[in-house]
């Protein structure tokens, strides 16, 4: 690619992070050895869940907070699908479901300048084996998926080429078949001191996550509700194992087919190419006395290339903090380098705050953010980017979200300074 550098970034690969996920657990074993066998909570739960994990898509599914109105659209089906969890229960089965559509336009220019999208997303988790609150449990988790365009010709996922911005101005909402997007049996041992998780997995939720990376909840430009100088691959099969050494650390780890895709099982990839990816962090969970609960993220990963596709290898090493200050205010902080061999993308910072709750309803959610990435071709300028939403708890079930981007110097269009993207939002869960 024109404008190369040549900087490349040392971390450790796959071997090695392999090895690291094979003498963990005896670490951890002497570590568990010394704990005291309590049961955990959710609040010590060490990592915090991602916003799009299974088992925090389910929490959020079944709060069902007050909102503007009593009843919504779909109010009457909830009733149905509570009794249903609640006669699956001494099977240790709960589902939830959710539905979420997306509407953006930008400002004027060349090309498809609107977009639109739903997202249909069927999940749940199935207790095989302990019992409520065991230590030692084992669940098999699951989530499935559709992506749809919503009569604008181009989805969100697509909108960025239509007005040449580096990274998306959504992470999901493209085009894509039902299909089964995770599959995983997940271990405990002690609690939360150690997990194991085996099969399909997402790595952005076990990597270098953050409290609002979330393209359905939260902000939507894929500088937050992602972080695209990560070159992580789509769902794939793998490992990951999460460790709790103590109170205050974790560490995650694992590797996993770097070919995966939602639509596909990945036995055929994972075994004939053996193309990996992997990664390690270490995390870090205070509580700071009148202040709040933080979560300190630090990740380094590595991403074979692709024998059958052509994908280049890439590397990265990120930073993701989250600090509650009171009852309802969030900062936060992201940054990372990479090689950018493959999303274009040598360098990113993203900082921003959230606040939950007391605004027109207890429920309601608003941000604000700002980003800047450096391409890796250099010939290329720098891009910034900005977005601010509101999230309106309507009802129990429905959310509306209404925000705006601003992306400046968009890097595939040297003739538009200023890009603004206006978006809404609706989430139905339960």
């Amino acid at each position: 690619m024109a404008g190369r550098t040549g900087r490349r970034l040392v971390v450790i690969g796959p071997s090695a992070l392999a090895i690291a996920w094979l003498t963990t657990p005896a670490a951890v074993a002497q570590s568990l050895a010394a704990a005291p066998a309590t049961a955990p909570s959710v609040l010590s739960l060490n990592p915090p869940p991602a916003p799009e994990r299974v088992d925090e898509e389910l929490i959020d599914a079944a709060a069902r907070p007050a909102g503007l109105l009593r009843y919504g659209p779909v109010s009457i089906f909830d009733p149905l699908l509570k009794e249903f969890n609640q006669a699956t229960e001494d099977f240790g089965l709960k589902v939830g479901l959710a539905y979420t559509a997306v509407y953006q336009a930008a400002t004027g220019g060349p090309g498809q300048r609107q977009a639109a999208g739903g997202d249909i997303d069927l999940f749940g988790e199935w207790r095989l084996l302990g019992r409520p609150g065991g230590e030692n449990n084992a669940f098999l988790y699951f989530a499935a998926e559709n992506r749809h365009e919503l009569g604008t010709g181009i989805p969100p996922a697509a909108l960025d080429t239509e007005i040449g911005s580096l990274w998306g101005t959504a992470n999901g909402f493209g085009e894509q078949v039902l299909t089964m997007k995770e599959l995983f049996w997940q271990q405990h041992f002690g609690g939360d001191r150690l997990i194991v998780r085996v099969g399909k997995l997402d790595p952005e939720n076990y990597y270098n996550s953050n409290f609002w990376q979330s393209d359905s909840k939260f902000f939507m430009n894929q500088a937050f509700s992602s972080f695209p100088v990560r070159a992580f691959p789509s769902n794939g099969l793998g490992v990951n194992l999460t460790a709790k050494p103590s109170e205050r650390w974790y560490v995650s780890t694992g590797v996993q087919d770097a070919q995966g895709k939602k639509t596909t099982t990945g036995f055929n990839t994972l075994f004939s190419d053996v193309n990996l990816f992997a990664a390690f962090e270490v995390g870090f969970t205070p509580v700071i006395e009148d202040v709040g609960r933080g979560t300190y993220r630090f990740t380094a990963w590595y991403r074979d290339a692709g024998k059958r596709t052509g994908t280049p290898h890439d590397a990265g090493f990120d930073v993701s903090i989250d600090q509650r200050v009171g009852p309802h205010l969030i900062p936060f902080f992201r940054a990372g380098i990479g090689e950018g061999n493959i999303n274009g993308i040598d360098d990113m910072i993203s900082a921003g705050a959230g606040w939950e709750g007391k605004l027109l309803t207890e429920s309601d959610v608003t941000g604000f953010a700002a980003a800047w990435g450096r391409p890796a071709n250099h010939d290329l300028n720098d891009q910034f980017a900005g977005e601010i939403f509101y999230r309106l708890q309507v009802s129990p079930d429905n959310q509306l979200t209404v925000g705006y981007q601003v992306i400046i110097n968009p890097a595939s269009a040297p003739d538009d300074h200023v890009v603004g993207v206006l978006e809404v939002r609706w989430r139905v869960a339960m």
